[in-house]
């Protein structure tokens, strides 16, 4: 482009209400001018160092709270033992860049360290490859690139594949139960749900598993932002609602607690920060990747969240603000969990869970049997509310899958999700009717 054109384009008329751009902003807190600067807001320009340092010290404040707080499962057995995190990495921009500032923060020897002692987890879904509307990239090369970034810091790598929620002995079993659940959903919005529970409770197994008590998990305020309004939308607003939108929770996944450092932190600062230090990320196509703008409620939500964004700059922050106002019903307590969402029932649907299972033997109500029920895998309801995290929905302390109220489910695995109805929350209830009768429900459940 010519220098005339330049200046002609500059020279057109702006929008009522819109203040041009400095043609040359310049750094507020470099005392010389700084030749190559990222602007992060247009009356706060900031240079490339200031700008990745701001982020930085943003990130690190709440890795001191992540410190500040004991790990529930135990793990942590003395002052000198460092706390144990496990980061889940998928490979994605918001991921990559959460490990890279938690390399910044524990392994730069420039830096005052922080001492946490840190492994990678990553969850491979490529049997959902065939769900996908792009082909997608042979899984092993993925895995190898995400791999060779885990190594570059060399923290331990972890590797388990989605299908390893089942129980049965033969991998080939398992991956084809998997993709009959899937096939078996009849709305990509059911689809996109029941995924994002199978990744949290195998995160939440898989720590279990390695002795963590701490799960990092790389959700950017965008996202977040979403998941506001798409919940509300499905009928998951109060209860739900400030436990998925807090910095940390662990009434959801006993005994393991789950942090989002990145709530914070918009897409749009995240990509410019993996630009500064040239981090690439590993695309990996989901089942909703390029789907159609109407094709579900999460797809339909983040476009609209990303419009009203772009437009106002301080949506996203707002409406995340205002989500942190809802606050847990103190009534609810104790804790019974949904069998699906692992989200405590409120007060009339725990009514009605004991209700129906008084009246169908489903669960032990008597209290003299507790010991014996628990040696079994059973356990009463009242039992479950004396004891909320080590048992019932809050996951059970040993993760086994028949720590659950739902015994009479738990000790087969061809239970049906349509079976589950009467012990689902109101958001899980609506979430079934996408579901065929036969599609068959994970053992956790």
């Amino acid at each position: 482009m010519s220098e005339e054109e330049s200046q002609t384009i500059c020279s057109e008329p702006l929008p009522p209400g819109k203040t041009p751009h400095p043609t040359n902003p310049v750094c507020l807190r470099c005392p010389t001018p700084t030749p190559s600067i990222t602007v992060f807001r247009v009356a706060d320009p900031l240079c490339s160092t200031h700008f990745t340092e701001l982020l930085l010290k943003r990130f690190k404040n709440m890795l001191n709270k992540i410190k500040e707080e004991p790990a529930v499962g135990g793990v942590r057995k003395g002052k000198k033992e460092l706390d144990k995190i496990l980061v889940a990495f998928s490979g994605g921009q918001s991921s990559r860049i959460m490990l890279h500032m938690i390399n910044e923060c524990v392994g730069n020897a420039k830096r005052k360290k922080m001492f946490f002692d840190v492994e990678v987890l990553h969850i491979d879904e490529s049997a959902l490859n065939e769900f996908c509307s792009i082909p997608s990239i042979p899984s092993e090369e993925n895995i190898h690139k995400i791999a060779s970034i885990v190594e570059s810091y060399g923290f331990p790598f972890h590797l388990v594949k989605l299908e390893d929620v089942y129980t049965q002995d033969e991998p080939a079993k398992r991956t084809e139960l998997l993709k009959s659940t899937f096939k078996s959903i009849t709305t990509l919005t059911a689809s996109e749900d029941l995924l994002v529970h199978l990744r949290f409770q195998l995160l939440r197994l898989t720590a279990i598993r390695l002795g963590f008590g701490k799960v990092l998990v790389g959700t950017s305020a965008n996202r977040m932002a979403m998941y506001v309004i798409s919940s509300t939308s499905r009928g998951r607003g109060g209860i739900a609602l400030p436990i998925e939108n807090s910095f940390s929770s662990s009434i959801r996944y006993s005994p393991i607690t789950f942090y989002q450092p990145m709530k914070d932190f918009l897409t749009k600062e995240i990509a410019l920060y993996g630009r500064c230090f040239s981090l690439e990320s590993v695309f990996i196509p989901n089942i909703n990747t390029m789907a159609a703008p109407k094709a579900s409620i999460n797809v339909l939500t983040e476009n609209f969240i990303e419009t009203l964004q772009s437009e106002f700059p301080h949506t996203i922050h707002t409406l995340l603000k205002s989500a942190e106002k809802l606050q847990i019903p103190e009534e609810i307590t104790p804790f019974i969990n949904c069998p699906i969402c692992f989200i405590p029932l409120t007060t009339e649907e725990k009514k009605h869970t004991r209700e129906y299972s008084n009246s169908n033997g489903n669960i032990n109500s008597n209290n003299n049997n507790n010991s014996s029920s628990n040696s079994s895998g059973s356990c009463s309801s009242e039992g479950c509310e004396s004891n909320s995290s080590g048992c019932c929905g809050g996951g059970g302390a040993c993760g086994d899958k028949s720590n659950s109220c739902n015994s009479s489910f738990s000790s087969r695995d061809n239970t049906q999700i349509s079976e589950l109805k009467e012990f689902l929350c109101f958001g899980c209830k609506t979430l079934l009717k996408d579901f065929s009768k036969d599609s068959p429900a994970p053992p956790f459940m």
